[in-house]
């Protein structure tokens, strides 16, 4: 998209600033402005810092005092950085149905990159034989070492122009992961569903503004909590966008 600039004047027509917005490859809706003097000569802003988050970067600079007379002016210019970012699902049918089983696992290996979790949706169903109780799923964060035993997945890409992930650590597994070594945390979501003949019914995790971030060797697990009736079934899909550290 070109850029669409447009001239700031005051009531006598001399021009006092520019703001342009343009969108590139790198960044969505990039927004800049341009002071001038009495003169319609440009003031080039001093940098004072670069604040990053992650998903949003955020220039603070300090504009010289104008013209004699003129206040100083500060300004804080915003734009939003465009990262990679990647998805991934898999449908689940858990063989293996005894607490603290492991289904899944995802694990950021890399020293380079943080991994930013921005949506977590898990839909679930029973197509069993129907039971007075209820089938429990926990997601929790994990740390140290990897799972094995599973089936591995593919990641797909939410940008045609990404590059590869660094997550390349995930896979599932019905009958359970092997999960020696690995240090299980907190949990940042449950998901529930009765042992009852159902349609899925979806768990959304939808952290975009303050994501779950996985640093080198952490990832995500979803576990058995408590008992799981045979019948039980999820649908796991995970978006995430990838940082420098």
């Amino acid at each position: 998209m070109a850029a669409s600039t447009l001239p700031i004047t005051p009531g006598s027509g001399a021009l006092i600033a520019t703001h342009t917005i343009s969108v590139g490859p790198d960044t969505a809706h990039c927004s800049r402005v341009v002071i001038n003097d009495s003169s319609g000569n440009n003031i080039v802003p001093a940098k004072d810092s670069t604040l990053t988050d992650g998903t949003q970067k955020t220039e603070v600079t300090v504009l010289p005092a104008l013209v004699a007379g003129s206040a100083q002016i500060g300004a804080v210019i915003p734009g939003v950085k465009v990262d990679n970012a990647y998805h991934l699902t898999a449908v689940i049918a858990p063989s293996t149905l005894t607490d603290g089983t492991t289904y899944f696992y995802m694990r950021n290996p890399s020293a380079a990159k943080n991994v930013l979790i921005k949506r977590i949706r898990l839909a679930l169903s029973f197509i069993g034989t129907p039971a007075s109780s209820r089938s429990v799923y926990a997601l929790q964060r994990t740390s140290v070492a990897a799972a094995s035993g599973g089936t591995a997945m593919t990641i797909g890409k939410r940008q045609s122009a990404a590059g590869a992930s660094v997550v390349t650590d995930m896979q599932f597994a019905n009958a359970g992961l092997t999960t020696a070594g690995i240090t299980f945390g907190d949990i940042p979501l449950y998901a529930a569903h009765l042992n009852q003949l159902l349609e899925p019914a979806p768990a959304v995790l939808d952290i975009a503004s303050t994501p779950l971030m996985l640093a080198q060797n952490e990832g995500l697990a979803l576990r058995a909590s408590g008992a799981i009736v045979s019948g039980s079934a999820v649908l796991l899909h995970i978006e995430w966008a990838e940082v420098d550290v």
